[in-house]
């Protein structure tokens, strides 16, 4: 069960994000490149690698008197940057990027022998496959060598034109370098954006997207100059898309994005992450209502666990083929989170909670691999998986640890609408008093986050009277849910007032209480009407 965090220190955090191979290979490393101490900071090491959350003084003392070094900071500082230098040596061979600066260094080697028809020869190979993954930064370096090769005699021709060509070539990665800056710069902006607010709620919110995708380089995919430029134009389209809610231009969007992936097999072997990104993204559209129109509530599930399979088959493959189980980590901690999500969408709670029972140890395992991001939806969902099902308590303890922790601008909707949930639990429980205090805090910290909205003021104007006027009566109680049933329907419509799915669930929930059923049976009610209404 998730607790309180310990704050844990940079050497703890490092270790604990070490695969098995990558710490087995660190203790051999030690061995030959730690002398005179080696055991003394492998002692150290497994210390640290057995403990769950860092503890200094449980440190010291399994240290010993004896062996606790009277610098303690500077013995952790050296073996923080021992570790790095075996994880630089480990996957030295495992990455296009780390194979060509070899190349590079043995061109250098050559070179300096004057053997230059064996530096050629490497020049042609490394260069051959820069090209091939689009590695900018090495094709600069071996058009240099190019350039140094061109006076030696070792066959070249008409050495005018040649190097006339390799100018070209230079200026021409030179453009595509600087045009996937520009396209970086303003994708680190929309993600940031994305982030934080994830679906936009009003049109303020709009000011920023429009200075993105305002941006000369986003008109057509043709200003993209690399392919990787192409996937970034493609991904900052379909952030904005999911954002302001046009479902259709997100299909669009990743399916371009998949077929371009596809088209360069290569790619993937290299950058696996951008694979796991758009089968994700795929898995999210199956998840999100309004795309459940487009095709059957079987049909929807049917293709969400075939892409689910498809990449625990790819993690599974990749940990195989690499030794490195990042990837397999990523799949888990994505897969897992849609899967929730595809529970609770559908109110199918007793599955949800389900998933996060089993996945629970090795979510809270995994904390610093998986980011904050994830493990904040993770808490979400699986508390509002025990809210569906009428478990309150226990979901009052996800609750609870995520307001309890600081997340900071990530998903800031995602931690407005815990707030809410957390009044729903208690008006459930019948906490009068903590509702009363819980509708002040809520409201606070929505204003604080700028996710006071119309919507939210009706609910938390209801939850106020629940506190208030205890509402003893059923009578007393329909009136209220009645009253803010209707105050929902009357909020005032903008382009993005019902861009966001819990809309749909707040009315369910209502209709749950006023008809006297279970949530769960409402919900999936609502979500069959809502798809059988889009074939109308």
């Amino acid at each position: 069960m998730y607790e309180a965090k310990i704050k844990d220190d940079p050497l703890f955090d490092l270790i604990k994000s070490l695969t098995q191979t990558e710490a087995a290979f660190f203790k051999k490393y030690a061995c030959i490149h730690v002398k005179g101490e080696e055991n003394n900071y492998v002692q150290l090491f497994d210390i640290l690698d057995g403990m769950e959350y860092f503890d200094a003084a449980a440190l010291r003392k399994q240290l010993g008197k004896k062996n606790v070094p009277k610098q303690l900071h500077r013995v952790k500082n050296y073996l923080y940057n021992q570790i790095l230098s075996s994880l630089r040596e480990y996957h030295a061979a495992i990455t296009i990027e780390e194979q060509l600066k070899d190349t590079l260094k043995d061109i250098e080697i050559m070179y300096g022998k004057g053997n230059y028809k064996l530096c050629k020869t490497l020049l042609d190979n490394g260069k051959a496959l820069a090209y091939k993954y689009e590695k900018l930064n090495a094709i600069i370096e071996f058009l240099e060598w190019d350039i140094r090769l061109i006076s030696k005699d070792i066959g070249y021709k008409n050495k005018t034109e040649l190097l006339s060509n390799i100018f070209l070539a230079h200026k021409l990665v030179l453009d595509q370098k600087k045009n996937l800056y520009e396209y970086e710069l303003w994708f680190n902006k929309m993600y940031t954006v994305i982030k934080s607010n994830n679906k936009i709620r009003d049109a303020k919110q709009m000011m920023a997207w429009e200075e993105i995708m305002g941006q000369d380089i986003f008109k057509e995919e043709s200003k993209a100059l690399s392919f990787q430029a192409k996937i970034i134009y493609n991904y900052c389209w379909g952030g904005f898309y999911y954002c302001t809610g046009n479902w259709m231009k997100v299909l669009e969007v990743v399916k371009r994005r998949y077929d371009l992936l596809e088209s360069r097999q290569d790619l993937i072997n290299d950058a696996p992450h951008q694979y796991i990104n758009i089968l994700g993204n795929k898995l999210g559209l199956l998840v999100n209502l309004p795309t459940m129109q487009s095709i059957s509530l079987q049909e929807g599930e049917t293709r969400f666990f075939e892409i689910v399979k498809s990449m625990k088959r790819f993690g599974r493959l990749w940990r195989s083929l690499t030794g490195i189980s990042e990837i397999e980590i990523r799949v888990f901690a994505n897969t897992t989170i849609h899967e929730l999500g595809f529970y609770v969408s559908r109110g199918d709670f007793i599955s949800a909670m389900t998933c996060s029972e089993k996945a629970e140890e090795k979510m809270e395992s995994l904390v610093h691999s998986i980011g904050r991001s994830s493990e904040l939806a993770y808490l979400y969902y699986t508390a509002y998986a025990y809210f569906g099902a009428g478990e309150y308590r226990r979901a009052l303890r996800y609750i609870n640890y995520i307001m309890n922790n600081n997340y900071l601008e990530l998903r800031e909707d995602m931690q407005c609408f815990t707030r809410i949930l957390n009044l729903m639990v208690h008006y459930e429980l019948g906490n009068v008093f903590v509702l009363e205090s819980g509708v002040l805090h809520a409201k606070r910290f929505l204003k604080q986050k700028g996710y006071f909205f119309a919507y939210e003021k009706c609910l938390l104007v209801f939850f106020k009277k629940a506190a208030m006027m205890k509402l003893d009566t059923r009578k007393e109680e329909a009136k209220a849910l009645l009253s803010l049933q209707n105050g929902l329907k009357a909020v005032p419509q903008n382009k993005y007032t019902n861009n966001f799915d819990e809309y749909f669930h707040f009315m369910w929930w209502i209709e749950s209480k006023l008809a006297h059923k279970p949530f769960a049976e409402t919900v999936q009610e609502g979500v069959a009407g809502f798809v059988e209404k889009s074939k109308a």
